[in-house]
C-alpha cells in the first residue's frame, strides 16, 4: 500500500514544442508515466516492508538478516545498499558487502531516522548526502518484535535518478518529450536532460524568468493529488509541461 510520503514526493514535468510559459493541456501520456513511477515506488515500499517483517522474526544481525538485506537491495534499480538500523540509530548490518565498512555508523541525527523513531511508521527522506558519500533518498520501515517492541528499522538507500529512470525513462523518450520528477522542495530528482538533475525549480537562476512555472510546482507540492500543466520554453530548448 502506498504511503502519503511516497505520493507527495512526485511531480512530473514533460516537454513538447512551444515558445513561452503558459497553461497547456496535459498530454495523455502523463497519467501513464505517473502510474509507472508510482508502481516502481510502491514495489520498493512493499519489499522494504517485507524485509522489516522478516527481520522482526530473524533479528537485525546474522546470516539470515544479511540474506534478507542482500536480496532486497538486488531487486531494485538504484538501490545502493540496504541496512538494518538498531533502535539507537546505529547501522548494524549493511549489504551488499562493498558497503559493510559503514557498519557502526550512527545515523540517529538524520531527519528520517528521528521521524521513524517518533512515529513508528514508514518514512521516506528527501534527497540528502548519506554517510556513504552520495546524494540519495532513504526509505525505511520499522522493525517490530513479535511483542510489538521497536527493534529498529530496515533502510533502503536509493539513488532516485536511477530508480526513476528505470521506471519511466524509456517510455518518456519514446513519447518524444522531456520528463522531470520533482521533490516537494523543488529539487529535480530525475530528468531526461541529465543536466537538470539536482537543479531547483523554485530557486535556480535558470527558472527565475518563468515565475508561473515555480508557482505551479509549489501548488503541486502542497497537493496530495491532482494535476495541471504549464508549457515552459527556453531559447533553443524544448518547453516543458509541469504536471
Amino acid at each position: 500500500m502506498r504511503t502519503p510520503a511516497l505520493l507527495t514526493l512526485l511531480a512530473c514535468a514533460l516537454a513538447s514544442h512551444g515558445a513561452s510559459a503558459q497553461q497547456a493541456p496535459v498530454p495523455p501520456t502523463v497519467p501513464r508515466l505517473q502510474s509507472r513511477l508510482e508502481v516502481a515506488i510502491d514495489a520498493l515500499d512493499r519489499d522494504v516492508a517485507k524485509a522489516a517483517e522478516a527481520l522482526g522474526e530473524k533479528g537485525l544481525i546474522g546470516p539470515e538478516a544479511r540474506g534478507v538485506l542482500r536480496d532486497l537491495c538486488a531487486r531494485h534499480a538504484g538501490c545502493v545498499d540496504c541496512t538494518a538500523v538498531d533502535a539507537k540509530g546505529v547501522m548494524r548490518a549493511v549489504e551488499p558487502e562493498a558497503y559493510r565498512k559503514f557498519e557502526g555508523s550512527d545515523i540517529s541525527g538524520q531527519e528520517q531516522v528521528r521521524r521513524l523513531q517518533q512515529t513508528r511508521k514508514p518514512v521516506l527522506s528527501a534527497a540528502f548526502r548519506a554517510v556513504e558519500g552520495i546524494d540519495a533518498v532513504d526509505l525505511e520501515h520499522p522493525v517490530l518484535s513479535p511483542s510489538g517492541e521497536v527493534l529498529g528499522s530496515v533502510s533502503a538507500l536509493v539513488e532516485a535518478q536511477e530508480l526513476l529512470a528505470q521506471a519511466c525513462g524509456k517510455a518518456a523518450e519514446q513519447a518524444g518529450f522531456e520528463v522531470w520528477v520533482l521533490q516537494t522542495d523543488g529539487r529535480i530528482l530525475y530528468g531526461t536532460r541529465r543536466d537538470s538533475i539536482g537543479k531547483n525549480l523554485f530557486t535556480d537562476e535558470r527558472f527565475t524568468a518563468f515565475p508561473s512555472v515555480a508557482q505551479m510546482g509549489r501548488q503541486l507540492a502542497d497537493q496530495y493529488e491532482g494535476s495541471a500543466a504549464y508549457e515552459f520554453a527556453e531559447k533553443g530548448q524544448k518547453p516543458v509541461f509541469i504536471l
